[in-house]
């Protein structure tokens, strides 16, 4: 464990009791699951949890045309709405906000951006909205955790965004405004990602 507290990937695999010991490192904030606290947004965590395994198993080539009709099929979704910039697509989720969005660049595309809560009221008060989403971020990474392994990294944010690396996919678990989404990017916008926050941090 490095000195901000994260656990690094070598560390995560170590031994039976990895999983754990990730659980165990989630930010403290998003483990405070108080009584007290009814505040959660409405939730598909089986939905996430499908997403999520289909999407790992998936032969990804990011091609719009190869990929973006056929994962549609394969997840129950459908194509709602198309520009020059992306599609809309609606998820079969068992929340009301079932609309993910999709990016594209020329022929490819390279992100699907998914929520998996509704979104909370944006009049609630600001700690009290960081506290419900930090506590719904961890019960969807126990999830996560059961189905996909230790997450390949996290984020040394605020938040403690969740990654795993898939064939040919990054499945990023984050805590957005007033939400939780789930992002399905390819290795090439990561790795874009990566070398951004690598210069912006002087560390290149």
């Amino acid at each position: 464990m490095d000195e901000q507290g994260w656990v690094s990937a070598s560390e995560q695999y170590n031994d039976d009791g990895a999983i754990e010991s990730v659980r165990e490192d989630i930010p403290s904030a998003a483990r405070s699951c108080s009584a007290e606290n009814q505040l959660r947004p409405p939730a598909d965590y089986d939905g996430a949890v499908r997403i999520a395994t289909l999407a790992a198993g998936f032969d990804w080539t990011w091609y719009i045309e190869k990929d973006l009709q056929r994962f549609c099929d394969a997840a129950g979704w459908s194509i709602t709405g198309s520009t020059e910039y992306g599609d809309d697509l609606r998820t079969d989720l068992r929340i009301q906000s079932r609309s993910a969005k999709v990016g594209f660049v020329k022929r490819m595309f390279d992100d699907i951006r998914i929520p998996v809560t509704d979104r909370l009221d944006q009049s609630l008060p600001w700690e009290q909205m960081r506290t419900a989403l930090a506590d719904t971020f961890a019960a969807f990474a126990d999830r996560l955790i059961d189905a996909l392994g230790p997450p390949t990294r996290r984020e040394p944010d605020e938040d403690g965004t969740l990654l795993w690396d898939r064939h040919r996919v990054w499945i990023r678990l984050e805590v957005g405004v007033r939400d939780i989404r789930l992002h399905l990017v390819s290795w090439e916008w990561q790795a874009t990602a990566d070398a951004e926050a690598k210069y912006h941090a002087g560390d290149w």
